[in-house]
């Protein structure tokens, strides 16, 4: 069970590590979409950076989800433990994770604020 624990919470911190990617991606693209002279052109550049943010979101809710009930399950079958399983530094990350989200997800809501009032 150990070497599965451990693989599993590697698989975890890849999926974070895919969602600070995505959103850092997405956040670069919004910002570099001012440099274009049209219109349009800026627009569908704000629209992509946004859709790909809303993936980096789904991405981590997801990533969260799985990590939640794998620890769940753990706390729930097993007993005895081996020491390098460490739960609580485990969750940590989960919190962490899901804080990173919500803020991604404020963002989000921010830019597209914004953009529909430059729009309107």
């Amino acid at each position: 069970m150990s070497q599965m624990s451990q693989a599993y919470f590697n698989g975890f911190t890849s999926a974070c590590r895919n969602v600070f990617l995505t959103s850092s991606i997405a956040l670069a693209l919004f910002g570099y979409s001012n440099t274009f002279k049209i219109s349009s052109s800026i627009d569908l550049i704000k629209i992509t950076s946004m859709c790909i943010l809303i993936f980096s979101i789904l991405y981590g809710i997801n990533t969260v989800v799985a990590m939640s009930r794998y620890i769940k399950k753990i706390k729930t079958y097993n007993t005895h433990l081996s020491p390098e399983i460490q739960l609580d530094l485990w969750t940590n990350y989960v919190i962490l994770t899901s804080c990173y989200i919500l803020l991604i997800f404020i963002i989000l809501c921010l830019a597209l604020r914004r953009f529909l009032n430059r729009k309107l």
